[in-house]
């Protein structure tokens, strides 16, 4: 084979393996950006996930909405319907709440709430609870869906004119969701059903429902660890500051070699 026909061949394979080699670089550019983007997509959403042993405590708002059928009144026999009367469709809901979370995937919390409103005749009625639950919870990454289920206590204050005074045991369960804003600061969104006697006791169970929003206060985070700083070369000879007698004045090869003539 001449000479002319190596180099015609080989211009041959250049020209059929470039676009090859192309589409090969350009795989790799896409996946490696892919890679950094979902780097940088699971950073953000594992900063500031929950950390064993936090402490979280603040307020909650929101809206009650009792059932139709409650039992939250003071019974005479005296009156009509011995005094049972109907609650607003929506009570405003407000309270505190403080937990304690011994693992990032589990916790128990403490809160206590009023609910004002005013019923049919314009007369207030003041809904008030204490209660405690079970939080189960996925903390993986800042934001941390949970589940919870509990009991407490929920009852009424008003004049006798109204549904007068009454409490009874409460159970509730739901879910939600918190997104924690940096290391010292969550949002929280609540939706439970309160589970509570239904008119007539002996009558069986009715559901209440409430909506809360909520701001969480953390504690108990470890501190970040800082990283170690760059060791420094003040005068650039390749020997870090701490190893160099003379750190500035570039020395050729040793630490000491700026001592030398």
């Amino acid at each position: 084979m001449t000479c002319r026909s190596l180099l015609t061949a080989g211009a041959a394979v250049l020209l059929l393996t470039a676009p090859i080699e192309a589409s090969a670089a350009d795989l790799s550019v896409s996946t490696d950006a892919g890679a950094d983007a979902n780097a940088d997509e699971g950073r953000w959403i594992k900063r500031h996930a929950p950390t064993p042993h936090l402490v979280e405590f603040g307020p909650y708002f929101g809206v009650l909405l009792p059932s139709d059928d409650h039992e939250f009144f003071e019974p005479d026999l005296n009156l009509m319907d011995q005094g049972w009367k109907p609650l607003p469709d929506r009570m405003f809901d407000f309270g505190l709440r403080l937990g304690y979370f011994p693992s990032r995937f589990f916790g128990l919390e403490a809160e206590g709430g009023a609910m004002p409103g005013r019923t049919d005749e314009d007369v207030a009625a003041t809904g008030v609870t204490v209660r405690g639950h079970v939080v189960g919870q996925l903390g993986l990454w800042r934001i941390t869906p949970f589940i919870l289920a509990g009991a407490g206590s929920t009852g009424i204050r008003s004049q006798r004119g109204a549904v007068g005074d009454d409490t009874d045991v409460t159970a509730h369960f739901g879910g939600g969701a918190k997104l924690y804003v940096n290391r010292w600061l969550n949002f929280r969104l609540d939706a439970r059903d309160i589970v509570s006697a239904k008119r007539g006791a002996e009558n069986g169970l009715t559901h209440n429902l409430e909506v809360l929003f909520g701001l969480g206060f953390v504690l108990g985070r470890p501190k970040p660890v800082e990283a170690a700083p760059e060791p420094v070369d003040t005068d650039g000879d390749g020997i870090i500051d701490p190893d160099d007698d003379c750190h500035n004045e570039p020395a050729p090869s040793t630490a000491d070699d700026c001592h030398n003539p």
